[in-house]
């Protein structure tokens, strides 16, 4: 079933310390964030527990009490002359993190693009405040109970927004709690993180490529000027090939942001596209 998540909006180091607080209780942890933060870079996470990385945060802090001096500290952190307030939250483990993402068109009518489900894993260096964000699996690998509940509930969600008036695509942020309720945390009147690895596979595979292939984005692989990359890639057999209909493409190759690079790996199941991912790491 899916689950309100029990939060409040604060506008004063004061209000945060009671808002933390009431919601501190309910899981041992609450996650306080800003308005505008992207990818978990504006969010902070207090625990009564060990202080270690968690999805979504970047950083976690164990916390006794708290004070009035804690909460100024986190609201001088967090805010700033354009900021208006944060977000308190109680703090849900996640068994599954994914996202759904769907087009509503002239006619109001929703329709079901693609889902995927976030990679992470621990930073190799032991004190790394936050996880690294491997990228995304497409489709969501989800239970199948579970992923029939997040279809219903998303769908409801997007044509409530439908009937608001939007049109437009629409990217539903979710996670499966521990216990196996569904948290929805965001909505976004816009097209998310995975719909262009959705229309690459569209445009390659057809529209119905998930009933015979999973994609991986990956982000965390070691940079290198493009030219040098497809070099690699055809040189190990890794390109994608219109053939076999799996391999490497690269999405982003980019030396202005420190050579940053993200690619799509292509397989006919997740595991062939692991193997694939981890030929593409060795490579480069």
């Amino acid at each position: 079933m899916a689950s309100a998540c029990r939060g409040s909006v604060v506008r004063s180091p004061h209000d945060l310390a009671r808002a933390v607080e009431k919601h501190l209780p309910h899981t041992g942890t609450v996650i306080v964030k800003q308005d505008d933060g992207a990818g978990g870079l504006g969010n902070l996470t207090l625990t009564t527990g060990p202080a270690t990385a968690l999805p979504g945060s970047r950083e976690t802090r164990h916390v006794d009490e708290i004070t009035e001096a804690l909460a100024t500290e986190v609201w001088d952190a967090l805010t700033d002359r354009w900021s208006h307030g944060l977000v308190v939250e109680s703090y849900h483990g996640a068994s599954h993190q994914f996202y759904v993402e769907y087009v509503i068109g002239h006619d109001g009518v929703p329709r079901f693009l693609d889902s995927g489900t976030t990679r992470l894993r621990p930073d190799s260096d032991p004190e790394a405040s936050e996880l690294v964000w491997v990228g995304l699996d497409i489709p969501a690998e989800l239970p199948p109970f579970l992923s029939a509940q997040a279809l219903t509930l998303s769908t409801r969600l997007a044509t409530l927004v439908a009937q608001l008036g939007y049109r437009g695509h629409l990217n539903i942020d979710a996670i499966a709690t521990d216990t196996g309720e569904i948290v929805f945390n965001e909505v976004n009147a816009r097209w998310g993180g995975g719909l262009v690895a959705h229309d690459i596979c569209a445009r390659l595979l057809g529209e119905r490529y998930a009933d015979g292939h999973v994609a991986s984005t990956v982000r965390d692989v070691q940079p290198a000027p493009l030219d040098d990359v497809l070099r690699i890639l055809r040189e190990h057999g890794l390109h994608f090939d219109r053939a076999t209909q799996e391999g490497v493409l690269v999405l982003a190759c980019d030396p202005l942001l420190g050579n940053s690079m993200e690619c799509l790996v292509v397989g006919a199941t997740r595991d062939r596209a692991r193997e694939i991912e981890a030929q593409l790491r060795a490579a480069l």
